[in-house]
């Protein structure tokens, strides 16, 4: 089973989070997401592979971060209504 036939099992998921070093192809999973969920879709991997950054961005991950702030801001991104918070990138 790939990741992508994981999500589409879950009903409608409000957040999705999306680690860029997995060993997959992330854009494809990131679009396919996208089209077929209306969760939020939350992109994290280390801050020094900028390439992979903006895979995601290109992709339509609503949110992009570091590893070191995606960990930083868990609890926020976890919590219900604070996981697509606009200031949630410059914390």
């Amino acid at each position: 089973m790939t990741s992508l036939e994981a999500a589409r099992g879950v009903d409608r998921p409000r957040l999705v989070l999306v680690d860029l070093d997995a060993r997959v192809d992330i854009p494809a999973i990131i679009e396919a997401l996208k089209r077929e969920t209306t969760g939020q879709v939350v992109a994290f991997g280390p801050h020094l592979d900028a390439d992979k950054l903006k895979a995601a961005r290109a992709a339509g991950a609503n949110r992009v971060l570091a590893r070191s702030k995606f960990v930083a801001n868990l609890p926020a991104i976890l919590s219900p209504d604070g996981y697509v918070s606009e200031d949630l990138a410059a914390r």
